[in-house]
C-alpha cells in the first residue's frame, strides 16, 4: 500500500487553494468589471436605448372645427380616419390571398395591391440591404372600412388547415394576418355635407397637413385647426401601452366650429 509523505500532501493542497483563490478572485474580477461598466461607463447609454425600446411618445390629433350656417345646419365636418399599411417582410407568398381578400375593400384594383405586398430589397444608409416593412397601402380610410379590413384578415382562407400544423407554423400565420395594419396616428376627412354648395366661399382642406387652403377654410385655418395633445408612456414586449407606467398625457383641445352669416 502506497503511502503519502504528509507535509507533501499539506504542499498540494495549499497549491490547489491558492488555484481556486486566484480563479476566485479572477471571476469576482470581471464580474466588477462588468457591473462598472454597464452601471457607470455605459448607463446614460444603455439608459437612452432602454427608454427608445419601451418609452411612446404618441401625437393626439385634434379634430378639425366644424362649419355651420347661420341655422346651425352643418356644412362641413371632419371624420378621424386610418392609413392602412402592411409589413411584406412578413407576408411571405401570402400575396394572392391577402389581396383577394381586402382588395374590394380597400378599392384597389387586385394585381396592383398584389404588387405593393410583395417585399422589396433595398440599401439603406449604410449600405446594408434591408426589406420594406411599411408600405402605405390606402390613406383615409373610415374607420368602419378598417374593422372590416381587419375582420377579413382574421378570417381569410390560407389554404392550410390550422388545426394540422406546427406551433411554430400557427404563429407565423398568426404574424400574416397582422401583415396589414393602421397607422398609429390618424388623419382626418374633411366631409362637405352640401357638396358644391357655397364651394367659393368655404374653400376647402388638402395636404396630409389637412389645412385649409382657400375660403373660409383658409381664412380661419388658426381657429378651425386646434391643438393637438401627446401621450408618454411605456409598453411591453408586444407593444401595448402600460397605463400605470404613463408619464405624461395631454389632451388635444379641438378646433372652434365656424357659424357663417349664409
Amino acid at each position: 500500500m502506497k503511502k503519502y509523505n504528509a507535509p507533501v500532501l499539506r504542499q498540494s493542497a495549499k497549491r490547489w487553494l491558492i488555484f481556486f483563490a486566484f480563479v476566485m478572485l479572477l471571476s469576482f474580477g470581471l464580474l466588477v468589471y462588468r457591473l462598472v461598466d454597464l452601471q457607470v461607463v455605459r448607463h446614460d447609454q444603455l439608459r437612452g436605448w432602454a427608454s427608445t425600446n419601451i418609452v411612446r411618445t404618441n401625437v393626439l390629433e385634434a379634430r378639425r372645427g366644424n362649419i355651420l350656417d347661420r341655422r346651425g345646419n352643418l356644412l362641413a365636418t371632419s371624420l378621424f380616419v386610418k392609413t392602412v399599411c402592411a409589413d411584406p417582410s412578413i407576408i411571405g407568398s401570402y400575396q394572392l390571398q391577402i389581396a383577394h381578400a381586402i382588395a374590394p375593400l380597400l378599392e384597389m384594383n387586385e394585381a396592383v395591391l398584389r404588387e405593393k405586398l410583395t417585399p422589396k430589397l433595398f440599401e439603406n444608409d449604410q449600405g446594408q440591404m434591408r426589406t420594406n416593412r411599411y408600405v402605405v397601402l390606402r390613406r383615409k380610410v373610415p374607420r368602419e372600412r378598417w374593422e372590416m379590413i381587419r375582420a377579413a384578415m382574421e378570417g381569410m382562407d390560407l389554404g392550410e388547415n390550422e388545426n394540422g400544423v406546427s406551433r411554430r407554423q400557427k404563429q407565423f400565420l398568426r404574424r400574416v394576418r397582422k401583415a396589414v395594419f393602421a397607422d398609429e396616428i390618424e388623419d382626418q376627412l374633411r366631409v362637405y355635407h352640401g357638396k358644391r354648395l357655397a364651394s367659393h366661399v368655404m374653400g376647402f382642406v388638402s395636404g396630409s397637413d389637412h389645412k385649409g387652403r382657400e375660403g373660409i377654410e383658409a381664412v380661419l385655418d388658426s381657429k378651425l385647426t386646434g391643438t393637438a395633445g401627446w401621450r408618454v408612456t411605456e409598453a411591453d414586449a408586444k407593444n401595448r401601452e402600460l397605463v400605470w407606467a404613463r408619464r405624461q398625457f395631454v389632451a388635444p383641445r379641438n378646433g372652434l366650429n365656424v357659424i357663417l352669416t349664409l
